[in-house]
């Protein structure tokens, strides 16, 4: 009798934990895969049905998505980010807005990281992940800056904007302008003058940052190398790697 005692609530327990299994998954239509890889694999899925390209993004519609932007749960708001991206440039009008208008810090910071992962194809919405680097809130302002090196390649607004904010009174700001700045490919003097005062930041992150950026310049930054040097004495782990790799990189380009 107590063999029978002690198994029953056993069974009940595993039953429940089936029953909550089954309760968070049936229903729940995951992401379909991105890019090129992703609709070959929908290819062989589906055969030769071409209906399936047509709904291959997601069970919602963009304006549903957008609405989940502000969701309280950051895992949608993940989901919305990758679902309004894979709806491609159009979104970018509605994007745009979002970052332009919505009080919710969360939907803002949302939107910019989507027109951040739209690339270059959002290049229309430099204006307003410049202004965004001006908000009052550090995360907003740092998503903008981030999304700047994704979208404003070639265009003087975001370097502008960038070489501000590395001198912004968040860390976390400027380690993302520092970032950027590589990313986007800003050059010249005044660049490489910021980002040599850069590499005796406080905050190691953002000198790992200003000498990755400098290594990307090459023979351009060869003015850095003395800021390089010195700071190299000083140091720690975090920043060491990155500015001896920018020592390298400057010396062996500006070597004839």
């Amino acid at each position: 009798m107590m063999r029978r005692r002690w198994r029953r609530p056993a069974a009940w327990a595993t039953l429940g934990v089936m029953a909550i299994y089954a309760g968070t998954t049936v229903g729940c239509r995951p992401m379909p895969p991105m890019g090129e890889e992703g609709e070959k694999a929908a290819e062989r899925r589906s055969g030769s049905r071409p209906a399936f390209r047509e709904f291959r993004h997601t069970d919602k519609t963009p304006e549903e998505w957008l609405a989940l932007l502000s969701h309280r749960k950051p895992q949608v708001r993940d989901q919305a980010i990758d679902a309004l991206v894979q709806y491609g440039a159009g979104q970018v009008p509605a994007l745009r807005k979002v970052v332009r208008e919505t009080k919710s810090v969360d939907a803002r910071v949302s939107a910019i990281r989507a027109l951040s992962a739209l690339g270059s194809a959002a290049q229309a919405a430099v204006p307003e992940l410049v202004e965004a680097c001006r908000a009052a809130e550090w995360d907003v302002r740092a998503a903008a800056a981030e999304a700047l090196g994704m979208t404003g390649q070639g265009d003087p607004r975001a370097t502008e904007a960038l070489c501000a904010a590395l001198r912004d009174e968040d860390a976390a700001v400027r380690a993302a302008a520092a970032k950027a700045l590589r990313k986007c490919g800003a050059a010249g003097p005044d660049v490489v003058a910021l980002l040599a005062a850069a590499l005796e930041d406080p905050d190691a992150n953002v000198q790992s940052a200003a000498a990755d950026a400098l290594g990307r310049l090459g023979a351009e930054a060869r003015s850095a190398l003395p800021a390089l040097e010195k700071a190299l004495q000083s140091a720690g782990p975090v920043a060491r790697v990155s500015i001896e790799e920018a020592l390298k990189n400057i010396r062996a380009a500006s070597t004839p």
